[in-house]
């Protein structure tokens, strides 16, 4: 077990100087830092991963702006600055007694300059054990073994559980989202805690001291039969290594294969989809069609309306019906005043025939010169009468046309010419329509040929076919490794039948025996981790989840677990989920809160199972957690049967639900709150009152011991609104 006991910071970005004693009391395990955002709380979880992990384990920030660990109120000022951290921590023995305390120290100088920016050195890390109340230094070949035995890097994630960021567990965030993420952190976090790691490096160290014992056997050995036998392990382990070669290159094979499947799948359903934008782009093409052929009947039905209007004769009329006017003006006196003498005609042929004028004077061809003037006359009243037929007829033809002219047709053309505009306006714009959806249905680009379609039937098909006969060909490769495995062990046993006959192979095959048996062994112990332990891994998860962290009403998760993924590869391990209904849920659909409850039960499920007897170090844990769910989550981190040394980050806001502040302070043992005058007067909160002389900074961060209902002149906010019940503490 590991027990953090003391942290002590001098120049950590926000924080001049600083000490922390975390609870020893088991009965109360707790220790709670408390602050609002913006006030240190993140930069102190950060100053424990930096004193333990260095600067690598820091989430950099923008170098031109801030530096991960110099302090603020010398950011973008040039000089030398040191910063320093030290953690106190004991460790119990496994044979029992008093535990074993070590310290740890990093120190390290940043600088700035205009032209270079920052620049930082890591001066030292030194790592001391205490030995009769004095600590004494380590052996610095051996820091890194030191803080990798006590602190693996691989497990940072469970020693510094941020909420906020522990979604690597399930593929990172929604927007970025990859779930080969997931399984490689899930899987390196189940072998480094349950001993698979360690295991398989010893499996491979005792596999080449096999090959090793085994290749020195072979140069001692003179027996013709032992050296025919060795030939034949060798010729099995050489087959052996051309059929993994094989399989490996047919799993590659097979994975492009399955790759293929999928893209041919998806065209098809593309094309299929496509095709569907296609059509309804031709449905619009054909609707605009319809419409313009509808406008365009209207228009002309609209011009031959006005093209009869325009030959009719009452239009006329009523154009010509000034002129008409004046002509029957003209006429009408001439025919009443007898200017023409029409009588004259019926009158003179009569005088003629009798040869006797009216006037009793013969007409006869003795008396010529009478007969001329009467004949001249007739001529005359002919050509008289022949003109008053004429404008007879063309004053009565006029009087007939100005009748018609009392209506007013003037107007009805004005009116059909309007329709004929208005019709050829509204087919235009159904024309342009039809030209947009024809446009548009141009540009789709779809190749929807029968061809197109049937290449890629055709390539679906053939990968398919090709996807069965690799998966054929693999479960041949098995079948043939599993075989060859079977004879090379045989082999290998009667090999050491006869080695075991040489007296000089005597303790070198022995050395092999117990080895290769060795090998077995461990082998057999990662198998059952695998079957007993990794199965405990994901009902635990899945019980903290639904039962602790109760997110299943809200996530809609019926089941969540761990679950291993055979890959070409080898075996991985990701986190999966079940819907409602008992069916498939995919993890990267799931809203923030949901995933982030998912990743912090994989968290605690893990180190229950593990029993890693380790400090809990949680920021943000409880800040999307209702009140229900905070209190069960907070029972399950105190009550010392699971999490040893529960270190609790949190904001006021977290603990605001009395039920939620009483049951945590009932098991807390040690606890702080950090707040900053910059964050107070920016929110315009008021000021805080420094009782603490060694602050010297106004942009620093100070720490006080009140507890979560407390406050005190250190980290009061004069005139906070949201103070509530908190009580007073005196200095």
């Amino acid at each position: 077990m590991i027990r953090f006991l003391n942290l002590r910071l001098k120049n950590f970005l926000l924080f001049e100087d600083l000490e922390i004693e975390f609870s020893k009391d088991s009965n109360k395990p707790v220790t709670v830092i408390r602050g609002e955002n913006e006030t240190g709380k993140t930069t102190l979880f950060r100053a424990f991963q930096w004193t333990i992990f260095g600067k690598e384990s820091l989430q950099r920030l923008d170098p031109e702006k801030d530096h991960a660990f110099r302090p603020v109120w010398l950011l973008g000022e040039p000089g030398p600055e040191t910063t320093e951290a030290t953690l106190l921590f004991e460790v119990e023995r496994d044979e029992g007694g008093l535990p074993m305390r070590w310290q740890v120290v990093r120190k390290a100088i940043t600088d700035y300059s205009p032209e270079s920016g920052y620049t930082d050195d890591e001066i030292e890390l030194s790592i001391q054990n205490e030995i009769d109340g004095t600590f004494q230094p380590a052996n610095k070949n051996n820091i890194d073994i030191i803080v990798a035995r006590y602190f693996p890097a691989d497990t940072r994630g469970f020693y510094f559980v941020d909420a906020d960021e522990a979604d690597q567990f399930v593929g990172g965030g929604l927007a970025t989202f990859d779930v080969s993420k997931m399984r490689r952190s899930v899987t390196r976090s189940l072998h480094q805690l349950l001993g698979l790691k360690t295991l398989n490096d010893s499996k491979e160290r005792l596999k080449q001291m096999a090959a090793t014992r085994t290749r020195e056997l072979s140069r001692l050995v003179d027996d013709e039969r032992i050296n025919e036998l060795q030939d034949n392990v060798n010729g099995l382990a050489v087959e052996q290594k051309r059929l993994e070669d094989a399989r490996a290159t047919c799993a590659e094979g097979l994975d492009e294969a399955k790759e293929k499947v999928v893209e041919y799948r998806s065209r098809l359903a593309g094309l299929g989809e496509q095709q569907d934008e296609l059509a309804g782009l031709n449905k619009a093409v054909e609707d605009a069609q319809g419409v313009y052929s509808g406008l365009s009947s209207d228009e002309a039905g609209a011009n031959t309306h006005l093209g009869t209007l325009l030959k009719s004769e009452e239009l006329y009329a009523s154009l010509m019906k000034p002129l008409l006017d004046e002509v029957v003006g003209t006429l009408t006196p001439m025919r009443v005043d007898g200017v023409l003498p029409p009588h004259e005609v019926g009158l003179l042929p009569k005088l003629l025939e009798d040869k006797m004028c009216v006037c009793g004077r013969p007409l006869d061809d003795d008396h010529l010169e009478a007969r001329e003037h009467v004949e001249e006359r007739l001529k005359v009243s002919k050509e008289f009468a022949e003109s008053h037929e004429y404008l007879h007829k063309v004053l009565t033809s006029v009087e007939r046309q100005a009748s018609l002219s009392h209506q007013n047709w003037a107007h009805l053309a004005s009116q059909v010419m309007d329709g004929a505009r208005g019709a050829y306006d509204d087919a235009r714009e159904a024309w342009e329509d039809l030209q947009t959806a024809k446009e548009a249905r141009k540009n789709f680009g779809l190749d929807t040929s029968e061809v197109s379609i049937a290449e890629n039937i055709e390539g679906f098909t053939t990968w398919e076919d090709l996807l069965s006969q690799r998966e054929e060909d693999l479960r041949g490769l098995d079948k043939d490794l599993e075989t060859n495995t079977s004879d090379s062990r045989s082999a290998s046993e009667k090999l050491r039948i006869a080695q075991r006959s040489n007296a000089e192979l005597g303790p070198a095959q022995h050395e092999l025996t117990v080895t290769q048996r060795l090998h077995d062994i461990v082998d057999e112990v990662g198998k059952r981790i695998e079957s007993n332990q990794i199965p405990a891994v994901s009902d635990q998860c899945n019980h903290i989840f639904r039962t602790v962290i109760q997110a299943t009403d809200r996530s809609h998760f019926s089941e969540v677990g761990v679950e291993p993924i055979h890959l070409a590869a080898g075996t991985q391990y990701g986190l999966y989920a079940k819907d409602g209904n008992g069916g498939p849920k995919a993890i990267k659909t799931a809203n923030g809160a949901s995933r982030r409850a998912l990743a912090v039960a994989y968290v605690l499920a893990l180190t229950e199972v593990t029993g890693s007897r380790v400090p809990f170090v949680a920021d943000s844990l409880l800040h999307a957690l209702s009140g229900n769910v905070k209190l069960s989550t907070i029972q399950y981190l105190v009550d010392g049967e699971r999490i040893e040394q529960p270190i609790i980050f949190c904001t006021r806001d977290d603990v605001s639900d009395p039920a939620v502040a009483h049951l945590l302070q009932a098991h807390t043992g040690s606890t702080y709150t950090v707040t900053t005058q910059t964050r107070v007067v920016q929110d315009g909160l008021g000021d805080v009152a420094r009782a603490d002389p060694r602050t010297t900074n106004d942009v620093c961060s100070v720490i006080c011991g009140c507890s979560i209902l407390e406050f005190c002149e250190v980290c009061e906010v004069v005139g906070d609104p949201e103070r509530g019940d908190l009580v007073q503490r005196a200095n």
